[in-house]
């Protein structure tokens, strides 16, 4: 009992001191609010103090959301660089009740999606919106086919970025005014619109006939000023309409001068009954170009003429030269970019 009592005292009396030796130095206990807002990183359980530039692209950073009217990727009015996350997201100072915001991802790199497309790390949210970790990439013209010059203020971005049940693509299109879709009447590539080509395996045919299934060219008309929220998308097989494409994962976006596509291919899309993207794709862009009715030599309905991601080489034994090595009707035109 005396031993009980002598050890209750002995540890009273270091409390007692370590109270006034901490009153004495100006300290006092550990605070963990000192360390700022944290984030928590899943997958090691470690949490880290939040930069106070969090969430924001460094200037020449990565993809940025597109504000309204705005040009996805570009830089916000007053220059510096933009935030990356996808349309809905806040940086890591908009802290609201005590939640922490999760942290931006950083958009996987890449030069040239003829030659390598990238893992997007997230499933994307289909909604007009540049999605985040996806990079966009200024897609070089090729293959022209107007008559009259390609107008010099039309610009294309491109994103595109693998997941294990899928493709995702977004397209920007920049032409300085109000897009133009095609005509009531006309074909729905006569006027602006984006054209996307997959092939599943990239096993490209030596003729470069379309696989059936596991090939497919999808074209997505831009969106009228008059009734931008309208979808109107159509599935072609080497040039045959497949009728339309009513899938949930396709959207488009009206933007000041221009449009954009957003879309998540998937296994149904090309008629398989199941998709997993491995080393290689089949992969192709077109951009339709649409232009004023009083233009001269419109090739149909409003279509100035059109450009290419890639182009094939024109095979006139093959097809009297009527395709041209375009890719609606030769695959041997699509890239095949590794995963």
């Amino acid at each position: 009992m005396r031993c009980r009592r002598s050890l209750a005292r002995v540890v009273l009396t270091i409390a007692v001191a370590t109270a006034l030796a901490a009153v004495a130095f100006g300290c006092d206990v550990f605070d963990e609010s000192r360390l700022g807002p944290q984030l928590s990183r899943a997958d090691s359980g470690v949490t880290a103090p939040v930069p106070a530039d969090a969430g924001r692209a460094g200037a020449g950073g990565g993809a940025s959301t597109a504000g309204a009217g705005g040009s996805a990727g570009s830089a916000a009015a007053g220059g510096g660089g933009s935030s990356p996350l996808d349309a809905g997201a806040s940086d890591a100072g908009d802290l609201h009740d005590g939640a922490v915001t999760p942290p931006a991802c950083a958009p996987a790199q890449v030069d040239d999606h003829c030659a390598r497309i990238p893992l997007l790390d997230a499933a994307p949210v289909i909604d007009g919106e540049l999605d985040c970790g996806a990079q966009l990439v200024p897609l070089p013209p090729a293959g022209w086919n107007g008559v009259q010059p390609m107008p010099e203020a039309h610009r294309t971005q491109l994103a595109a970025a693998i997941r294990p049940d899928g493709l995702y693509v977004y397209v920007e299109v920049q032409s300085g005014e109000a897009p133009r879709p095609h005509p009531p009447g006309s074909y729905i590539d006569c006027g602006d619109a984006v054209e996307i080509y997959v092939d599943a395996d990239a096993l490209i045919d030596p003729d470069g006939k379309y696989s059936m299934p596991g090939t497919m060219q999808f074209i997505v008309a831009a969106p009228s000023p008059a009734a931008p929220v309208a979808i109107e998308a159509l599935r072609f097989v080497a040039g045959q309409n497949q009728g339309a494409w009513s899938s949930p994962n396709v959207r488009t976006r009206l933007l000041a001068t221009g449009y954009a596509v957003e879309a998540f291919i998937t296994a149904a899309d090309l008629d398989l009954t199941a998709w997993m993207p491995s080393e290689r794709i089949g992969f192709d862009i077109a951009i339709d170009v649409g232009a004023p009715a009083e233009t001269p030599d419109l090739v149909c309905g409003l279509q100035l003429g059109q450009y290419f991601l890639r182009i094939g080489e024109r095979d006139d034994d093959a097809d009297g030269g009527i395709c041209g090595g375009k890719p609606w009707c030769d695959t041997r035109a699509f890239c095949t970019p590794t995963i």
